[in-house]
């Protein structure tokens, strides 16, 4: 019996020693938790994870300072034109003053309706443009009466939506705000001249030392140099369209020309080809396409005058616009 107690003592033994290293190992694991994931952790100051505040759109700025134009020194005179008492003369359909004189046509031939404005302007000052909000800046809108109305503008029309591009010329009012052409480049300078670049012609720094007071980058243009009407056109929207145009008779005299088109007021619109030939049936010597569409808006005493088919204009970036001290 002897042996047998031995080898139970033996066995006990090395049971012992398995439980011991067992016990010694799972100390072993605590300590080391212990000094490696918990003192660690203790003392720390917890601090909430900062979440980047989004970084807002930035406005572009103008290429040059926007200090307001200088008034141009030149006058156009024109007999018979402007109110010869200094007293302003107004009615639905017209305006005149001893600055400004406008006169509304509507015409309607066929399917066709189309608006006239005809104007008349002492001084360049008279015929400004201005921005939606009074920002140059993209995704800036208002409807183009509301921004004709804040400005108390006799009559306007939309612009070329400037602020649907990155890249198109913008100078207005006598300040560059962006240099990059488009298209076509349409130029007004401060003594009335109105011209019409190719785009790969036009030089905006060149033409600021020139004299130019606005301009607008959309397009195509729509006369020859010698008034005729261009008959081929390179475009996408060069179908019956609503349409907005400016047109170019002497320095000091315009027009601002508005088309209801696709089905509003019965009218189809107008093709560019056809828009050209109006221009040169009006006797303009240059004229130029205006962003049109659902854009396309006439202004008169701050009241939309064209009509859209089942809609209304949509909010634009800029109108061009007459405005007067007498009124």
């Amino acid at each position: 019996m002897e042996k047998p107690e031995k080898i139970k003592r033996v066995r006990f033994k090395v049971w012992l020693m398995v439980l011991i290293d067992i016990l010694l190992i799972g100390a072993g694991s605590n300590v080391f938790a212990l000094f490696h994931h918990v003192l660690p952790e203790i003392g720390k100051v917890a601090v909430p994870a900062i979440t980047p505040s989004p970084t807002p759109a930035s406005t572009p700025q103008p290429l040059q300072s926007a200090e307001p134009a200088m008034e141009s020194d030149t006058q156009f005179f024109f007999d018979g034109v402007f109110a010869q008492d200094g007293q302003s003369e107004k009615t639905e359909n017209s305006y005149k003053s001893k600055n400004v004189s406008i006169t509304l046509t509507t015409h309607d031939v066929d399917d066709l309706r189309y608006y006239v404005q005809d104007i008349y302007v002492r001084k360049i000052d008279y015929f400004k443009t201005a921005f939606a909000q009074d920002t140059f800046g993209t995704g800036i809108k208002e409807y183009p009466y509301d921004i004709a109305q804040e400005h108390d503008a006799i009559c306007a029309i939309s612009g070329d939506y400037y602020g649907a591009r990155k890249k198109s010329v913008v100078i207005r009012n006598g300040v560059l705000y962006r240099s990059d052409t488009y298209d076509d480049i349409c130029v007004i300078y401060n003594d009335g001249v109105m011209r019409v670049f190719d785009e790969d012609e036009f030089d905006a720094e060149k033409e600021m030392q020139n004299g130019a007071y606005q301009a607008w980058d959309f397009g195509p243009n729509l006369l020859n140099e010698d008034g005729t009407p261009i008959e081929k056109f390179n475009s996408r929207i060069a179908s019956e369209n609503p349409r907005t145009a400016i047109g170019y008779y002497e320095p000091g005299h315009y027009c601002f020309v508005v088309v209801d088109g696709r089905g509003a007021n019965g009218s189809d619109g107008l093709s560019l080809k056809d828009l050209a030939q109006l221009f040169a049936d009006l006797g303009c010597k240059a004229a130029y396409n205006l962003d049109g569409g659902r854009t396309s808006c006439m202004v008169m005493y701050g009241e939309m005058i064209n009509k859209h088919y089942e809609s209304n204009c949509r909010k634009s970036s800029d109108i061009v616009m007459i405005c007067d001290e007498e009124q």
